[in-house]
């Protein structure tokens, strides 16, 4: 079983705003994502989400992961997903924040048979689930080493070349948004 992991549990304070809840060709962030990992063959679909929201509803009724270990960053919410999902083949990471993230982009990461990342970015990222995953990630949690890119070095995850770094930009201000929005918008 491959898992889909969407990673939507940050404070959004550089944006002001939820991120996962910008729309952009009328769906929420977080729609677009589910879509990205069932459109690439993710059986199961984990939504890392701190936020306590009212628009639940809204956002395709799927029930939130709360982080074990608040306060500690995108970690935390892998740590949460595949401790729901031990038994996983893999599980495929994506931030809510990435715009441009398109399907082939994904399954390039799936194309390969270990945990797998791309050299301009860390996320999205592919975990091959192995012998004592979860333990790793507690110990580098316990240890305070919080980074992805710490996680995937433990792991010996191997780095790939995206074929346009730009569909792996992500959007932390209102002016990269407003950016995106209207190169969106205007068809670039």
């Amino acid at each position: 079983m491959l898992v889909g992991v969407v990673l939507a549990g940050g404070q959004s304070l550089r944006m002001g705003t939820d991120k996962a809840l910008l729309r952009l060709n009328g769906q929420t962030q977080l729609q677009r994502c589910q879509e990205l990992l069932t459109g690439v063959g993710c059986d199961h679909i984990l939504i890392s989400r701190n936020q306590n929201d009212s628009n639940q509803n809204n956002l395709n009724q799927k029930k939130y992961l709360k982080d074990e270990h608040l306060d500690i960053g995108p970690l935390a919410g892998i740590h949460r997903a595949i401790k729901t999902e031990p038994n996983a083949k893999g599980y495929l990471v994506v931030p809510v924040d990435m715009p441009y993230l398109r399907e082939d982009v994904l399954k390039k990461l799936l194309n390969q048979t270990e945990s797998t990342y791309y050299t301009d970015a860390i996320l999205p990222c592919y975990i091959a689930n192995q012998d004592q995953l979860l333990s790793i990630i507690e110990g580098l949690i316990a240890r305070q080493h919080l980074s992805i890119r710490g996680l995937l070095s433990q792991l010996s995850a191997h780095a790939i070349t995206a074929d346009n770094p730009q569909w792996l930009i992500n959007t932390n201000t209102p002016a990269q948004w407003q950016k995106i929005s209207q190169e969106v918008s205007n068809g670039s």
